[in-house]
């Protein structure tokens, strides 16, 4: 944190590290401000700094599923507009102060495989949870990004009605043809509620040549 109050002679008032594990804890990607919150992502993350003592500015909150090239942050009528490269713009609700409110349902997606060889099968953990105390009405959507840069939709908006406290976390099977093309592929999901994306995740694995 730097007071230029007077242009001619800034002063160093604070410093968050962001390399000692804390958060965030990678490199710097955007930063926005809101009175005294400073929002900041970096690898996959959102990380919330109380900064109302400037000398002594400390992580409050933090929201973990955010794309990874998220490259610009706003904030505006108490919402953080994250801006993604590749997969558009995540609105997050981080609630009062500098906190972050968790999304009303969480997504996550795991695989246990990495690499896979021509005509292989990747198995998808797909894990969906209702984390509020009332039943939640959601749009799910999961596409599958080939090397070429071709998008195929898996799940195209699906709309799903979960009760208090109810998950599911079914595994699917990835089958690759043969003659898939060789390379990085991305999966990802996203959880739209009312027209706005409150959670996403993704995960990649390589057809190996």
């Amino acid at each position: 944190m730097i007071d230029v109050a007077n242009p001619a002679a800034p002063a160093d008032l604070g410093l968050f590290p962001t390399n000692t594990g804390g958060s965030p804890s990678h490199m710097v990607q955007a930063v926005a401000a809101a009175d005294a919150c400073v929002y900041v992502s970096d690898n996959g993350n959102v990380a919330a700094l109380d900064v109302s003592n400037p000398a002594a500015p400390h992580a409050s909150g933090a929201f973990p599923d955010v794309q990874h090239d998220v490259v610009d942050l706003e904030v505006s009528d108490g919402l953080v507009y994250a801006a993604s490269l590749t997969q558009g713009v995540q609105l997050i609700d981080f609630g009062p102060g500098c906190g972050f409110a968790p999304p009303r349902i969480d997504l996550d997606l795991g695989s246990p495989v990495s690499t896979v060889p021509p005509g292989g099968t990747v198995p998808v953990q797909v894990s969906l949870h209702n984390t509020a105390a009332a039943g939640q009405t959601f749009s799910f959507t999961l596409k599958l990004t080939l090397p070429t840069g071709v998008v195929l939709l898996l799940v195209n908006g699906a709309t799903l009605t979960f009760p208090p406290g109810f998950g599911i976390t079914p595994t699917i099977q990835l089958a690759l043809p043969t003659a898939a093309p060789r390379g990085v592929y991305t999966l990802a999901g996203t959880i739209q509620q009312a027209g706005i994306t409150t959670d996403a995740a993704s995960l990649t694995y390589t057809i190996l040549q």
